[in-house]
């Protein structure tokens, strides 16, 4: 597969994920050459542009926005930057282990198709990776942009859930709880290295 005919699936995924989800869930089971990397490469494109679009609106406020209208501007210039840098590789990172452990889950399920439906969730986030370019916006509505982007996300993984796996509402509560736990535990393996290490 050439590189172009590689971007162009991409740049397709990143379209039908708004237009068309479902869309976007089918074609990506059924094209086994756009792999797994490619999905996560999306996701590292979409949010490296997040430091940059925060910086921007830093440097507004800064020099535009407090001399014609009199803003209150940031601190200082890199205020933000460290939580638009940080944010979406976390997110990142624990939603590629909920799709294992969706996996992980299912794999005792016999009513599970012959094709295993993968990296479901990782393209449900795509939406929440594309709202980097909400940090330009001036709090508090990047705050509730962003946030309606995960929501959206949510929405997302719950609807091809239910189309692909056929999850009922309850079962997607339960696998939230799930998720919440391994949340829960990777946040107290964390606090407990970081602990250590500050002793």
């Amino acid at each position: 597969m050439t590189i172009e005919a590689n971007d162009k699936q991409e740049i397709k995924l990143l379209s039908d994920i708004f237009t068309s989800p479902q869309d976007a869930f089918e074609n990506y089971q059924r094209d086994s050459n756009f792999t797994r990397f490619d999905l996560i490469r999306i996701h590292i494109s979409l949010f490296l542009w997040a430091p940059i679009f925060k910086l921007l609106h830093n440097l507004f406020f800064t020099f535009v926005a407090v001399k014609y209208w009199n803003i209150e501007v940031p601190a200082k210039l890199t205020e933000g930057l460290t939580t638009s840098s940080f944010l979406y590789p976390a997110v990142l990172f624990l939603v590629y282990h909920f799709d294992i452990l969706l996996l992980k889950l299912r794999a005792g399920d016999a009513s599970m198709d012959a094709v295993e439906e993968r990296d479901l969730l990782l393209i449900s986030f795509l939406p929440f990776s594309a709202s980097c370019l909400f940090w330009i916006f001036p709090k508090p509505i990047n705050f509730f942009l962003i946030l309606g982007s995960l929501g959206y996300s949510l929405y997302l993984s719950q609807l091809a859930l239910r189309t692909l796996f056929g999850f009922t509402a309850k079962q997607f509560l339960v696998f939230l709880s799930y998720v919440l736990i391994l949340c829960m535990t990777l946040s107290a393996i964390a606090l407990s290295i970081l602990n250590w290490i500050r002793k």
